[in-house]
């Protein structure tokens, strides 16, 4: 179950925001909690995601579509470190 695994290894990791998604995230939005229930309750789109790019693979993860609000994170996956790069309200 490479979807299981990857959310494992994403989810062992701290994270930081990059200063370019700071401009367009709503920061009051982006707390560990949030980023945390994100990666547990979401799926990871991975036709839209690159793992194999150096130094850090990218993933695309959409929160649960049945929610009201469904969110779409764009992440690195660097070798201690999460970097959220966009988080956009899903259509």
């Amino acid at each position: 179950m490479p979807q299981a695994r990857t959310i494992k290894n994403l989810k062992s990791k701290k994270f930081e925001v990059s200063q370019d998604a700071k401009l367009d995230i709503p920061l009051e939005r982006i707390d560990s909690l949030f980023v945390r229930e994100l990666l547990e309750y979401g799926e990871i789109r991975f036709r839209e995601s690159e793992p194999r790019i150096k130094p850090c693979g990218t993933y695309t993860i959409i929160s649960d579509p049945s929610e009201n609000e469904s969110y779409l994170l764009k992440l690195q996956n660097c070798d201690s470190l999460l970097v959220i790069t966009n988080l956009t309200k899903a259509r």
